[in-house]
């Protein structure tokens, strides 16, 4: 199987790092629309197919249609795609994706401001009342909220 995302991700062990990018968005960029067919619902992979005659841009199609969930995919919705020519131009470099791994410590920590550890270590237990007490209460056409007389 020849999948684009697939074959530059790189692997840890045997498993793909999946916090890289794949693909640069770009304006002006001519684009086409395709009806999904009834017999594609939820098969970005058969769309692709229709589309590009192989599902090598499966993972181009949903970026470039914002789809986070190809399940979603239904009968009568519209995808964009780019002309298979113009599809490289998206395409993320190999030295441009060093560069972002660069700026972005995917391993460092959480920083902890000292003063909300120290609230939350006091202050998290919620309160309970013995007794329940109701908390909007009507008399005589007076709204009470809480526990005031």
């Amino acid at each position: 199987m020849n999948i684009y995302d697939l074959s530059i991700l790189r692997k840890s062990g045997q498993e793909y790092d999946l916090d890289q990018r794949t693909f640069n968005y770009r304006i002006n960029t001519p684009f086409f629309e395709y009806v999904v067919d009834p017999t594609e619902e939820m098969r970005i992979d058969l769309v692709c197919r229709t589309i590009y005659g192989s599902i090598k841009y499966v993972g181009f199609l949903m970026y470039f249609n914002n789809i986070d969930n190809p399940m979603n995919i239904k009968s009568g919705d519209v995808i964009r795609y780019a002309p298979e020519d113009l599809v490289g131009l998206f395409e993320i470099a190999n030295d441009e994706r060093i560069s972002q791994e660069f700026l972005q410590n995917l391993n460092r920590s959480t920083q902890l401001d000292p003063n909300r550890v120290e609230y939350n270590s006091r202050y998290t237990n919620p309160t309970f009342n013995s007794v329940p007490v109701e908390q909007v209460t009507d008399r005589n056409g007076v709204i009470i909220i809480g526990n005031r007389e």
